[in-house]
């Protein structure tokens, strides 16, 4: 997602992937999954550009992805015990990503309290 547009690169039928040629690489071809029309992925997983990074989205300009996933997406990016059950109850995503929202202060472990708190106003939005 970059600026608030999802993104996706150029499908590989238009790049001219040539597909009769075994390729041990074929995985990391771009693939369109939306106008390709093949949903094959359950969920779609949308974050920061750089993921990890506890970076907000800016909610603001985020447009939820429709109709290129079976099951739904996962939102990410910058949400922590503080903010999801507000994230939750405005975007209704089916899945909720954390990782540094929950660390201790090291930045390197993750704060039992945290995760739990987490956890809860999560599944309290759910119920809201």
């Amino acid at each position: 997602m970059k600026d608030g547009w999802v993104t996706t690169p150029m499908p590989a039928e238009l790049a001219k992937v040539d597909l009769s040629v075994p390729d041990p690489e074929y995985w990391k071809k771009p693939i369109d999954w939306v106008s390709a029309g093949r949903r094959n992925v359950d969920y779609i997983l949308v974050d920061k550009e750089k993921a990890g990074s506890s970076d907000r989205l800016d909610w603001d300009t985020l447009v939820k992805p429709k109709g290129c996933s079976r099951r739904g997406w996962i939102m990410a990016g910058g949400l922590d015990a503080g903010t999801v059950a507000s994230a939750v109850r405005r975007f209704h995503p089916q899945v909720v990503d954390v990782s540094g929202g929950v660390c201790d202060a090291s930045g390197l472990r993750k704060d039992p309290a945290l995760v739990e708190a987490f956890i809860g106003n999560a599944k309290t939005a759910l119920v809201e």
